[in-house]
């Protein structure tokens, strides 16, 4: 028997810790080529965060979370802007993780 996936539920981001994360973030870059709209922040965090949690690879994000090469580019975009480090300095991951660990 296999085990089940976690609840993807479990991972959204409550409006009171959106509110502390969006400020953070970088403005999206703007694009001269047409293709899909951009995945919204608030998703892509809540998969970044899945990912993070559960340790999955970013090809096995599940679906519902959105495209695991999306995703990863959205974390190397952050990452490079030293969004999670402004997270953990204000305190933001810890009580994130705290508050949600399933």
């Amino acid at each position: 028997m296999s085990a089940q996936p976690p609840d993807i539920g479990a991972f959204e981001i409550s409006d009171d810790v959106w509110a502390k994360i969006a400020p953070l973030l970088p403005l999206p870059k703007r694009k001269n080529k047409k293709g899909r709209p951009r995945m919204d922040d608030r998703q892509a965090m809540a998969a970044i965060w899945y990912k993070l949690r559960t340790s999955c690879s970013w090809k096995a994000l599940p679906r519902d979370l959105g495209a695991g090469s999306t995703v990863y580019d959205r974390f190397r975009e952050w990452q490079v802007a030293g969004v999670f480090d402004q997270l953990r300095q204000a305190g933001i991951l810890e009580y994130e993780q705290e508050v949600s660990s399933p």
